[in-house]
């Protein structure tokens, strides 16, 4: 009975480290896309700017 907890335990632990190393990795993943989007809209905003600047100058 002993073993039989002790294999759960281990099992257990096994589990909740894959779990917990899956969420890390999905929220590294998810703060990497944002900052790639903020990115691609500070990008989109400086070009927005930069043709109004050309627009005004003609």
């Amino acid at each position: 009975m002993t073993s039989l907890v002790r294999t759960w335990a281990t099992r257990t632990t096994i589990i909740t480290e894959k779990l917990s190393l899956k969420l890390l990795c999905t929220n590294v993943r998810n703060e990497t896309d944002e900052l790639v989007q903020r990115n691609l809209f500070e990008q989109n905003t400086q070009f927005i700017d930069r043709e109004r600047e050309v627009e005004r100058r003609i």
